[in-house]
């Protein structure tokens, strides 16, 4: 994975944690409990450390949107694994 817009270490970091996936043996639901978990670190940082100042908490703007969009679809992913269900939108 070569994202060559991020920081060194957070790409380092990325890069360790991609040798450190590849070397574990995690089932669907632990693989979609950790596409959560991925998806809200982003999320959270927008909303709480660089809020953009719209909505009436201040901490709604168009990349907060935007990324609730990810996160919910993180979401549905494990309710989806956790029953067992597949996606069918082949």
């Amino acid at each position: 994975m070569s994202l060559v817009s991020l920081p060194q270490p957070i790409s380092e970091s990325l890069a360790e944690f991609e040798r450190l996936l590849a070397a574990s043996d995690l089932n669907a639901d632990q693989r979609a409990e950790l596409t959560l978990a991925l998806v809200e670190i982003p999320y959270k940082h927008v909303k709480f450390r660089a809020p953009e100042g719209g909505g009436l908490d201040g901490r709604t703007g168009p990349e907060r949107r935007s990324l609730q969009y990810v996160v919910d679809a993180a979401y549905e992913h494990l309710a989806r694994v956790q029953a067992g269900l597949s996606d069918d939108r082949s």
